[in-house]
């Protein structure tokens, strides 16, 4: 081959492994300006660099660092021209084009000799364009086998013809998945609907179908298609309305989008499309071509969409010692081939000492390879890990807690803020909205609703809920001072935020004191919501779920259970998930929905499953309603019939056969003995064979005096047993001898069952919310959850964890056990969906309010509950990489310095909002971050205080609000395991000595740290033992 030709093929092949690299530094998407793009663009210059200027230079450098591979390379030429030369002066080929002898009659010429004899023993020396282009393919093949738009995915190298491996240790089952060593980190937040506006414009993308597989499209690579015809624009309220579809291509789409960049290439092509529907109307035109940067807005916002909804779904848990480990088996497989090795020609030269060297005459330069392939992708890899660990970091940091507030009914709300709540216009028009307050009619004792409303209403109304949100902060912290026990007179905790980021910041204060935790995750169907990435359905999910339920096995109590909801599709997967746990199996339980569901060509489907595991061993049993119903309707009957005559008898039957919510066991009992008790009759025989003739032993019938029928295997009692049973007249005889005698089982002997494997309920949960009046497209029935909390709370107590709260099932069952019992049972609750505000809360609120509702009214505003909620919003991941700000400096190239680009991303960093710089808490009441909100990111003040109770782990007794002239103190006080804790906040900026002298004799007059065993302060203070709480926020913060 030619120089030229070498060449060529030598920039090809870097052109490859660049363009590769573009695409592991999303330095394709330098007009996105979200997330971790954020990031990369900061330092894109410099990426730039090492990827066009360094990588070609380091190769180049140490290619011409190898004098001995150059010069045996020119050697080699060199002979093989003279050998050419020879050839021509004859007029008789002598090599072909590879330098191989072709002509063996020559062979024994001294200038063929001498280029065989040199050809043995350097072998074939490879040109430096060849050795070039050989360390670029390496590097791109590695690299190219991990990527995966934005992730990088764990495929295990094995061998070159068995493809992968599997880090198996021994187990007898072992479940593994791709995605196990990585966090799941995509929110869905921005999968439905994306919005923005453009020049007063708002634009909506409207997702309508997900993967709904129709007209015979099938696939596992999903696009966002838009279906650009059917874009709408209404003048009336200034809004562009784009949908979208997301499925796999047509088998022409696939042809017309080509195979790479096929979502550009969509893009592209929709574009002008889009923009054709809206020729008529001149303003939404303008708004989606307005230019910024050199594209239009729309083509900008199509790609960030898209990008946002299929790219960097994952963080890697250890991206460089993944990557290292495979790169040490890739260079052991594939550089040097250990096949070829063993057969490779190896000269031994003695040594002075008499012993031997071998000499490899590799003739493709293995060894000079591997050690450029390995030195370069070492540095490439410590580059991409920097950048993920870093965001690791972000991803794991205990989130902070963007507002605080809370819902109380008015019996916990002392009668002097009355006044000040009957002129609150929000808190009155929520009432209305919820619980229809305008509707109430008075009579003799009670008052009719007016506006204004009155202080006797409210007197009348105690179960009205007030919710802290509608009042400024003076009242909020008044009212929140008058409670001694702040936390445990809480009785649900509400988080609107990520799950994970939720569990995580709940891990300091619930650590191992969760007593159930209930969740129903998104199945991983078609329609279930949950957001994948392509080709990693099962895989993510696996991985959505593990490390979620690792966190939430934390939280739980020694004695705790925890049931999850699953249907077909990955109950086997999600069950081994369990057995990596550090808990016990209780089993599964069907839950038989009485309503089979058919398929299109599978068997009608009318069962889901719930996963049962424990901590500890753990008795599960039967809240005893039915049964208790049972005895309360034998009572009535025998009341209304005098005595149990067969009238009685009949009546009570036929109730029992229809009645729908008795279990078939519940049925059995149908029957009521003379004496008024429930019964039902049982078999007397013995599960197996006796051998001991006692056990034969006949009974004798009280009428006919002669022996009845003995069990075939015999009775399972002893003769003293059975004697007892006769005593106690627990045994049935029939009309004579003839007939086998039978035992009496009475019901009140037996309210409490065990909890069974089978569940029957065909309640619906779309019925309950109808009623209440919110909409939401599915959910469980509570009735369902009342008997599996109840199971594990019958003593009355305990908190229910869950982390999937949907439309807040959970918290409706606990309030209804709270009613039954008197109990003292607490939830927490935490969703990130808009339907926080629009559906679960609102739920919570009407269910505390009133017991039954119906066309979303109160049947009854007779509540028999009083109750606290606290509710918070927590920053997102998301919120998180948006705050990141830079430092502005100069440095030089990145990559010489392993450590460089961690230390700049920590260094121009560490002042950002995310990171909380310690100069913020001088004035810690003003601490803001930009937290995306719809359609728009606005500016909001961080609760710091309650941020630092979680990390800290604090149970609040008291919260007050003092001031001295016109410093402010907020002062919690509460108990971290036995010792007390005191936190004192002010604000400090610009204090001097007098200042800080004040602070003392303050704080010292009321006597804030009285009796502490541990005293916190923001900034510093004169206070004796009092210590500052910065440095140990952020090391809370930011430990894993």
């Amino acid at each position: 081959m030619s120089a030229s030709a070498l060449l060529k093929n030598m920039q090809t092949s870097l052109q490859k492994l660049q363009n590769l690299l573009q695409q592991l530094f999303r330095a394709d998407a330098a007009d996105l300006d979200f997330g971790i793009y954020r990031i990369i663009n900061y330092r894109r210059n410099q990426i730039q660099a090492f990827i066009d200027e360094e990588l070609p230079t380091i190769v180049n450098g140490a290619l011409d660092a190898n004098i001995d591979a150059e010069s045996s390379h020119a050697d080699i030429t060199e002979r093989k021209n003279k050998v050419r030369e020879f050839s021509r002066n004859l007029g008789e080929d002598i090599l072909d084009a590879d330098g191989n002898i072709v002509n063996e009659k020559y062979k024994d010429a001294p200038v063929v000799k001498e280029y065989l004899k040199a050809k043995e023993e350097l072998g074939s020396p490879q040109s430096r364009d060849q050795r070039a282009e050989a360390v670029f393919n390496h590097l791109y093949t590695f690299f190219s086998r991990y990527y995966d738009n934005g992730d990088f995915i764990p495929r295990r190298r094995y061998s070159q013809t068995e493809r992968y491996a599997v880090p198996y240790n021994g187990e007898e089952v072992y479940l593994h998945w791709a995605n196990r060593d990585q966090y799941y980190v995509k929110s869905g937040e921005h999968f439905s609907t994306y919005r923005f506006k453009s020049q007063g414009i708002t634009v909506t993308f409207d997702l309508r179908d997900v993967d709904i597989e129709k007209d015979n499209v099938k696939g596992t690579k999903r696009f966002f298609v838009p279906l650009s015809a059917e874009t709408t624009y209404k003048s009336e309220t200034d809004e562009i309305s784009i949908p979208f579809e997301y499925r796999p291509l047509t088998d022409a789409e696939k042809e017309r989008y080509g195979g790479q960049k096929q979502q550009d290439k969509i893009l592209e092509a929709a574009e002008p499309e889009i923009v054709k529907c809206l020729t008529s109307h001149y303003n939404a035109l303008s708004a989606l071509e307005y230019q910024t940067e050199g594209e239009t807005t729309l083509k900008k916002h199509l790609r960030t969409y898209t990008r946002r909804n299929t790219a960097d779904f994952f963080i890697h848990k250890d991206l460089r010692g993944f990557l290292n480990r495979e790169l040490d088996f890739y260079v052991k497989n594939d550089v040097i081939p250990i096949s070829d090795l063993i057969l490779t020609y190896v000269n031994f030269e003695l040594t002075s000492g008499g012993g031997v060297n071998p000499c490899l005459t590799n003739s493709n330069n293995w060894f000079e390879t591997a050690k450029l392939v390995h030195q370069i992708a070492s540095q490439i890899i410590k580059f991409l890990s920097h950048i993920e660990e870093f965001q690791k970091r972000l991803w794991l940091k205990k989130k902070f807690v963007l507002s605080t507030d809370y819902c109380l009914t008015l019996d916990r709300v002392p009668e002097k803020f009355y006044p000040e709540i009957i002129d609150n216009a929000a808190q009155l028009e929520e009432w209305k909205n919820l619980f229809a307050i305008h509707e109430i009619d008075g009579d003799l004792v009670n008052s009719t609703y007016t506006e204004p409303l009155s202080v006797d209403f409210l007197k009348e109304n105690l179960n009205l809920v007030l919710d802290t949100c509608h009042f400024d902060i003076d009242f909020k912290d008044r009212l929140l001072a008058h409670f001694a026990d702040l936390d445990n007179e809480t009785d649900g905790l509400l988080i609107h935020g990520e799950n994970f980021q939720g569990i995580n910041l709940l891990a300091e204060k619930y650590c191992e004191s969760i007593k159930c935790v209930h969740i129903d995750p998104p199945y991983n169907t078609d329609t279930s919501g949950f957001f994948y990435k392509n080709s990693y359905r099962h895989s993510s999910w696996l991985t959505m779920m593990t490390d979620r339920l690792f966190l939430a096995e934390q939280l739980m109590a020694p004695d705790s259970c925890i049931f999850c909801h699953i249907d077909e599709n990955e109950y086997e997967n999600l069950f081994h998930v369990f057995t990596t746990l550090q808990m016990q199996n209780q089993g599964t339980i069907v839950w038989d929905k009485r309503n089979p569901v058919g398929g299109t060509n599978t068997i009608a489907t009318q069962h889901e499953y719930i996963i049962c595991n424990s901590k500890g061993n753990v008795k599960l049993y039967v809240q005893p309603l039915n049964r208790e119903a049972m005895l309360r309707k034998s009572i009535s009957l025998i009341e209304k019939y005098g005595d149990v005559t067969p009238k009685c008898r009949e009546e009570f039957r036929k109730w029992i056969r229809k009645n729908t919510n008795l279990s078939g066991g519940e049925r059995a009992y149908s029957e009521i003995d003379d004496d008024g008790e429930v019964y039902t009759s049982v078999h007397m025989g013995a599960p197996e064979r006796r051998t001991d003739p006692k056990f034969f032993q006949p009974l004798i019938h009280p009428d006919t005096c002669k022996p009845c029928p003995v069990p075939r295997n015999g009775f399972s009692g002893t003769p003293e047993f059975m004697q007892d049973l006769l005593t106690r007249n627990e045994i049935l005889f029939g009309p004579d001898e003839t007939t086998q005698p039978r035992r009496k089982w009475y019901l009140k002997e037996r309210l409490v069952t065990e909890l069974s494997s089978l569940m029957p309920s065909g309640e619906k949960g779309k019925h309950q919310m109808d009623a209440l009046g919110l909409d939401f497209p599915y959910c469980h029935p509570v009735g369902l959850y009342d008997k599996l909390v109840w199971s594990v709370t019958s003593e009355g107590k305990g908190t229910i964890l869950d982390f999937f709260a949907g439309s807040g099932t959970n918290a409706h069952a606990v309030i209804n056990l709270n009613r039954q019992d008197d109990g003292k049972r607490k939830y927490i609750l935490i969703e990130m969906g808009h339907h926080f505000d629009t559906v679960l809360k609102p739920r919570v609120l009407k269910v505390v309010y009133a017991e039954k509702w119906k066309d979303a009214k109160p049947v009854s505003r007779e509540s028999r509950l009083s109750h606290i909620i606290k509710y918070q919003r927590i920053e997102s991941y998301e919120d998180t990489l948006n705050n990141i700000e830079f430092n502005e400096t100069e440095h030089e190239n990145l990559l010489p310095d392993e450590h460089r680009l961690s230390y700049m991303l920590q260094r121009d960093t560490k002042e950002s909002p995310t990171f909380l710089s310690i100069a913020e808490f001088q004035h810690p009441s003003s601490y803001q971050l930009n937290i995306a909100n719809g359609l728009q990111t606005q500016i909001q003040t961080v609760d710091l205080p309650e941020t630092f109770n979680y990390l800290i782990g604090i149970s609040v007794k008291t919260r007050q609000c003092l001031y001295d002239d016109d410093r402010c103190y907020l002062v919690y006080r509460g108990t971290v395991g036995r010792k007390t804790f005191v936190i004192i906040w002010r604000e400090t900026e610009g204090w001097q000595p007098p200042d800080w002298e004040q602070d003392y004799r303050f704080i010292q007059a009321h006597k804030f740290t009285e009796g502490a065993d541990k005293i916190y302060v923001n900034t510093d203070s004169i206070v004796p033992e009092a210590e500052s709480l910065d440095p140990l926020f952020k090391r809370l913060m930011f430990s894993q």
